[in-house]
């Protein structure tokens, strides 16, 4: 095994060690009903994140479920329009883009960042750069 594929093989491990931590650390912070800085706290104590990453993470992760909740609770309720909406507080101008936008509850939002449009705020569909830290919403209506 030349360098290079020894140092590939141990990038690749070190990525899998961390991707196992931060699932094992959201699956048993969903199990516990952890808000973010919850699970904040839990993936700093890993030591493997610095608390800004361990911040920005748990933000990403908590908001993502939020979205995932807000479509199934809307689903259940007989919604079939849903809205973008943002907070204002240090928005993307990509995002501020989408505000007011309304779609389906089973489209995407428009396509800004990502070569595919968000099913809803942190998608995990879409690029980091489009999701990570979003504090976006929706707002639902039946049409």
């Amino acid at each position: 095994m030349c360098i290079r594929d020894s140092i590939l093989t141990e990038v690749s491990n070190i990525q899998e060690t961390t991707v196992k931590t931060v699932l094992d650390q959201v699956r048993n912070a969903s199990e516990k009903g952890y808000n973010y800085n919850e699970l904040r706290v839990a993936l700093d104590d890993t030591g493997i994140f610095k608390p800004e990453r361990a911040l920005r993470i748990a933000r990403t992760e908590v908001g993502t479920a939020a979205s995932i909740g807000q479509v199934a609770g809307a689903k259940g309720a007989g919604a079939d329009i849903k809205r973008w909406e943002t907070t204002g507080l240090e928005t993307r101008e990509a995002h501020l883009n989408r505000e007011g936008e309304e779609v389906g509850l089973d489209e995407r939002f428009s396509k800004q960042i990502s070569s595919i449009g968000p099913r809803f705020p942190l998608d995990p569909q879409i690029s980091a750069s489009d999701r990570v830290n979003c504090d976006c919403f929706m707002t639902f209506k039946v049409g």
